[in-house]
């Protein structure tokens, strides 16, 4: 399929500035996921309002949080939520939400207005320098695109419409679940003032897919360009962020081309940027080609092989560490093969939403010796599980898969704000990591 067949709605703006209605007092903010996501929404939620109970505890601002269902609109209960920092267990503990007979909004209000910030793991702030230690967590893996845990509260200022009923320098804000297989006009009033979306399972289908495209398809097509459409119509709703943008992610081929071309020509005073080396490779006969060259091959032992559907299945997020030749036979293709780079055990997250950028540490993969005969052909692990550590390429001692093997680097906002600038610019998205 080409773009050809994505291509019949203009692009909306990407823009989050526009300011919701002023006549209206409640900030709509509709979203939907592919029904992964939409499974665990209500554990969202959840840990939403433990977030918001914390922040209430470090800032001294009273939050409540109020279900927006049928009976707590007819009674206006308003549930506070005591500002106590809830327990690891209860953080931890699965949750399993009960399938509602309908959608149940959620909305918040805080007061006073003043801007907050919450990072439950070791962050970067704003700040010009910034020290990075490891996070006590787990890996959550490098190439996930969702914000995960890490929650941020910031600048709710009451637009000129709030009403006075609801109390001087208070702000709604409701959250509320869409359903694409429907118009959206009629739909919690027919009025967003933003749509947040995770519509990978969609986009996966839709990039891949042969052409003609076949039923299930052409009914991914229709959901995602009654989104755009939608906006199109509706100029003050801004859409986070334009579908066809994110489809360009959808391949970690594409992304990988993306970086090599856009951080090549990125400059800042004393840094230097560069992408891993990489290679795909289709079918038996590219792996055959690769071995055949041995050390003559730009991309040398131990490299990582990573599925080339970058999101939207589970076995997305299967990787190999291949440590030499005999590794390469049984690859599950395509995959793009990648320069394994050594970083000390440890990674940061980038999250990315407009202009703000946020970095957190992960544990990650160990340090490996280029060129060294390893017991192992390969090591194969998940990247949204903890990593494997040293030992489990056959080398005793050392750490790494969870324990820093050196102490990371300062690390500051000036140092990867071009990067993410840079990402922002060429790929059209406004929230990503």
């Amino acid at each position: 399929m080409t773009d050809a067949d994505f291509s019949s709605v203009p692009t909306p703006s990407t823009s989050t500035s526009t300011p919701p209605t002023p006549t209206q007092d409640t900030i709509v903010v509709g979203y939907v996921f592919g029904p992964k996501k939409m499974k665990t929404m209500g554990s969202v939620m959840i840990q939403t309002a433990e977030a918001t109970a914390r922040v209430a505890t470090n800032y001294g601002c009273d939050v409540s949080i109020i279900s927006a269902d049928s009976s707590a609109m007819d009674t206006a209960m308003h549930t506070e939520i005591t500002p106590t920092p809830p327990t690891t267990a209860a953080l931890d503990a699965p949750h399993q939400p009960q399938p509602p007979t309908s959608p149940t909004p959620i909305h918040f209000h805080h007061f006073p207005p003043k801007s907050v910030m919450y990072t439950p793991h070791h962050s970067i702030d704003n700040s010009d320098t910034a020290s990075t230690q490891s996070s006590s967590a787990s890996s959550t893996g490098c190439c996930s695109s969702s914000l995960g845990s890490s929650i941020s509260i910031t600048d709710l200022t009451p637009h000129p419409g709030s009403s006075p009923t609801t109390g001087q320098g208070i702000q709604k804000v409701k959250f509320v679940p869409l359903n694409l297989d429907l118009p959206l006009e009629g739909q919690h009033g027919g009025r967003f003032d933003c749509i947040l979306h995770k519509l990978t399972e969609d986009l996966l289908l839709v990039s891949t897919s042969p052409s003609p495209p076949p039923p299930p398809v052409l009914k991914s097509i229709e959901r995602l360009e009654r989104l755009e459409l939608y906006c199109l119509k509706n100029k003050k709703c801004n859409l986070i962020c334009p579908p066809r943008n994110v489809r360009t992610l959808m391949s970690r081929a594409s992304i990988a081309r993306i970086l090599a071309g856009s951080l090549l020509h990125l400059r800042a005073p004393g840094l230097h940027f560069s992408a891993p080396l990489h290679a795909v490779v289709r079918t038996p006969s590219d792996v055959e080609a690769f071995r055949a060259r041995g050390s003559g091959h730009y991309l040398g032992y131990p490299i990582i092989a990573k599925p080339l559907d970058a999101a939207g299945t589970a076995s997305s997020h299967k990787m190999t560490v291949v440590l030499r030749a005999e590794g390469m036979g049984s690859l599950t293709l395509p995959c793009l093969l990648q320069e394994y780079e050594n970083h000390g055990g440890v990674l940061f997250k980038v999250y990315v939403l407009g202009g703000n950028v946020r970095v957190f540490s992960r544990p990650s993969l160990p340090d490996l010796t280029a060129g060294k005969v390893y017991e192992r052909d390969k090591v194969d692990f998940d990247s949204q599980k903890p990593y494997p550590g040293i030992e489990d390429f056959g080398v005793s001692g050392g750490r790494g898969g969870g324990q820093p093997q050196r102490k990371p680097r300062m690390l500051t906002i000036s140092e990867v704000k071009p990067i993410a600038d840079d990402i922002r610019r060429t790929v059209g998205l406004d929230l990503f990591g």
